[in-house]
């Protein structure tokens, strides 16, 4: 639609993104994680307490959300946080949308990451905002700016050092096209598919006319 490459009268009558996206969720590690992911290493403390994180994280549950959002969108995002008291991290599985803007640097790691994304507060739908820099993270909590500029969103209301001193988001593009945002499985046929879509609904049009077949 942004490209005025969609009629209003095509409709999406032949679509292969859903059997191509979860053929690659069938692929990427698929059954168990000790199948999916095994782990070599000489250390006997490493493996339990990889699966300690793997635990918490539910991950062996949300990997599968990972490659699915992965295949679909181009590109993964997964967060490591810990709690308060720091004995226990977590690894979050985030949605791509969520990220509207990062910076990496020559090596492909994270410098600067901005989050955005709907929650539910106080009955109303508002938005929550989180910005990323190695220094310090900065949080704005149910503001109704949307995806604003950060100066126009108002005062945070959380900002804090990062005392981490790095970024702590992995971003892993689907194709690397060498540009900062990955292509997912299925962008390269989009004009393909938008094809067989408008010829499809030509010939619906043909066949049928008042919700009639007309057979000539």
């Amino acid at each position: 639609r942004a490209n005025d490459a969609w009629g209003e009268a095509m409709r999406p009558l032949r679509n292969p993104a859903h059997r191509v996206v979860e053929f690659y969720v069938s692929k990427i590690w698929a059954g168990s994680l000790d199948d999916a992911l095994p782990i070599l290493t000489t250390n006997p403390n490493l493996l339990p307490a990889i699966k300690k994180v793997w635990q918490w994280s539910n991950f062996e549950a949300k990997k599968q959300l990972f490659s699915r959002w992965f295949a679909e969108f181009g590109d993964g995002f997964l967060k490591i946080s810990a709690n308060d008291d720091a004995n226990r991290v977590v690894l979050h599985v985030l949605d791509p949308r969520w990220i509207t803007d990062f910076t990496i640097d020559q090596r492909g790691y994270i410098q600067t990451l901005r989050l955005d994304m709907q929650i539910e507060k106080d009955g109303k739908v508002v938005w929550w905002t989180e910005y990323w820099t190695k220094d310090e993270i900065t949080i704005w909590d149910g503001h109704t700016k949307g995806r604003e500029s950060r100066d126009k969103i108002g005062t945070p209301t959380k900002r804090q050092k990062n005392s981490l001193g790095f970024v702590p988001i992995v971003h892993v593009p689907f194709r690397d096209i060498g540009e900062t945002r990955g292509m997912n499985c299925f962008w390269h046929t989009v004009d393909k598919i938008d094809e067989a879509n408008r010829v499809a609904t030509r010939l619906h049009q043909i066949l049928f006319r008042y919700n009639a077949p007309i057979f000539a």
